[in-house]
């Protein structure tokens, strides 16, 4: 018996030793752990927007590695804004289309997925039926009679003002006075707003309205892209199928102006909206139109949809500023800028098409 339970242990010893051996011959060093990633939030962004992925094994050692877009586009761990381990914090760069992410660590490639890319920040265009308004008052300036019938088409209008936000994603530029992304764009002259609006036009697939002929900007109102709106379509919108002087009975709830802007821009939306639904047509910045200024146009302008003056000087402004009292907040009130444009912002439209 003794001997039996012997000869168990030199076997047992023996298993040990064979199994220490065989450690001792092979590679110890830990195999490179499998990177992956599980998540894109969120999963649908536009071009500039901030996203985060969430994986696994995304930051061990201090190899290079780098998030890759499309197959083509490359975004290194120091250009990140945040690379840990379990998640990349970075920007959605430019040229990005078809939204396919995958990220690379040393010799390691992890899975892709897929995204879905906008080249623009979301922003809203409200259908606005058709209709008809009396345009101009008696209570204003001179150039603001005859009050006179006008006839508008439906048309597609912009919710808000243009924003910071969008300007930057459609000019490829951080505007000079850069507050914050839901602030309106200020400090914008006409031509400014009409590059603008060719060059969303494009990025949207419309036809530009807008074009050049020597120093002339000349309006295709049958094409189907982006535009200013013309005065009569601004007032026709401000009014919103009021009567009076603004679109509401309380202005200090639909409008920033003098009394309660603390003489400061306001972000978009932060007051109440007009009964089309749309925000800031009374203060906050004034807004450009289309229409050249002309004192005396009233007298002559057509009855369905004037498209203003066929030449001036200079054009037409409207809906008052954060800087201005309640008279020229009124929806008729029309005027041009004086010095400069700081106080000036603008809006969009586009027509509906058959």
């Amino acid at each position: 018996m003794n001997s039996e339970r012997a000869i168990m242990k030199k076997i047992f010893f023996l298993f040990i030793l064979i199994s220490v051996l065989i450690s001792c011959s092979e590679d110890n060093t830990n195999p490179t752990p499998t990177a992956r990633i599980n998540e894109i939030d969120p999963s649908v962004a536009y071009i500039g927007q901030n996203i985060t992925i969430y994986g696994e094994n995304l930051g061990y050692g201090d190899v290079e590695a780098k998030v890759v877009f499309d197959s083509t586009i490359f975004v290194g761990k120091e250009s990140c804004k945040k690379w840990n381990n379990s998640l990349i914090e970075l920007k959605v760069p430019k040229g990005v289309v078809l939204g396919e992410v995958f990220v690379i660590i040393g010799s390691d490639t992890t899975n892709t997925l897929q995204m879905t890319i906008s080249p623009l920040p979301p922003f809203n265009m409200l259908l606005i039926p058709g209709g008809s308004f009396e345009m101009g008052s008696e209570s204003g300036d001179a150039n603001e009679l005859p009050v006179h019938d006008v006839k508008i088409d439906s048309l597609y209008a912009s919710e808000f003002e243009i924003t910071q936000l969008l300007w930057q994603s459609v000019m490829d530029t951080l505007h000079e006075d850069y507050l914050g992304d839901n602030y309106p764009v200020a400090n914008i002259g006409w031509y400014m707003a009409v590059d603008f609006c060719n060059k969303l036009s494009i990025i949207e697939d419309f036809d530009t309205c807008y074009s050049y002929r020597n120093n002339e900007v000349l309006c295709d109102f049958e094409a189907n892209g982006y535009r200013l709106p013309t005065e009569a379509e601004w007032e026709y919108l401000c009014r919103a199928g009021t009567t009076g002087d603004y679109s509401g009975t309380d202005l200090s709830n639909i409008a920033w102006f003098a009394e309660n802007s603390g003489f400061n821009r306001h972000p978009v939306g932060t007051k109440q909206p007009n009964p089309f639904g749309i925000y800031d047509m009374h203060g906050n910045l004034w807004e450009w139109c289309w229409d050249w200024f002309d004192e005396a146009y009233y007298e002559v302008s057509p009855e369905d949809n004037p498209q203003g003056p066929n030449d001036g000087n200079i054009d037409v402004i409207r809906g008052g500023s954060y800087a201005d009292d309640i008279f020229y907040l009124r929806s008729a009130n029309r005027t041009f800028p004086h010095a400069d444009s700081s106080l000036c912002g603008f809006r969009i439209v586009r027509r509906v098409s058959n």
